[in-house]
């Protein structure tokens, strides 16, 4: 192998090494405002309570950034919302560049 091949070779595994070593996406603190229903204390009532929470979020790869990848938005009754949320779910482990959203509004959204 001549030196040129040998340098250029070495450099290509070089760059590999160190990008696969490149440090992991920092998280960012971002706001989210959170509903809670909470019970009043030494009473049967119940109240919601808004607050306002920091929580870190690392930026990951999103389904829409993958060449050929599809987001498929579906909404309708919501009995049957847990099992389309668990097939939805699966399928996404299965394939990736797949994401299925299903909004449960009750039998007569949409009238």
């Amino acid at each position: 192998m001549s030196s040129r091949k040998l340098f250029v070779t070495s450099l290509l595994a070089l760059a590999l090494v160190v990008s696969a070593c490149a440090p992991a996406a920092a998280p960012t603190p971002e706001k989210v405002t959170v509903k809670e229903t909470v019970v009043v204390p030494g009473t049967p009532q119940v109240k919601e309570v808004v607050k306002e929470v920091v929580k870190e979020v690392t930026p990951t790869a999103k389904a829409m950034d993958a060449p050929g990848s599809v987001k498929l938005n579906a909404s309708g009754a919501t009995f049957p919302q847990p099992l389309y949320e668990d097939w939805a779910f699966a399928f996404n482990q299965r394939d990736p560049s797949v994401v299925i959203n299903y909004a449960g509004g009750g039998s007569g959204q949409g009238i």
